[in-house]
């Protein structure tokens, strides 16, 4: 999932807590991944790194940076966990800019 800079503390947070509490085991790749680990008895580090900078969502561009490099990055990398359905899925950084959200 694309984050920004300022998200990486809450988003970091919510990652090692989906790897602690198991009933959160479902709720990314990554933490599925963790827990299949787990139960498998293998021992794993995981290493955060930032990718590409990218420009976050701007009410009425259209688009979204963020979104973008990361489709980008998961087609040329087909051996990430992310799921190729993450391709064609919308934009979740547009929400906040909906009228309802006024």
């Amino acid at each position: 999932a694309c984050h920004t800079l300022y998200d990486m503390p809450r988003y970091n947070y919510n990652h090692r807590q989906s790897f602690k509490n198991s009933k959160h085991r479902l709720s990314t790749e990554l933490s599925k991944l963790i827990w299949d680990l787990k139960e498998k008895i293998i021992e794993y580090s995981i290493d955060w790194k930032i990718i590409t900078k990218s420009k976050k969502y701007k009410a009425g561009a259209g688009h979204c940076g963020l979104c973008l490099d990361e489709k980008l990055y998961i087609l040329k990398n087909p051996g990430t966990i992310n799921k190729r359905s993450e391709i064609i899925s919308k934009c979740r950084h547009s929400r906040k800019f909906l009228v309802r959200h006024i």
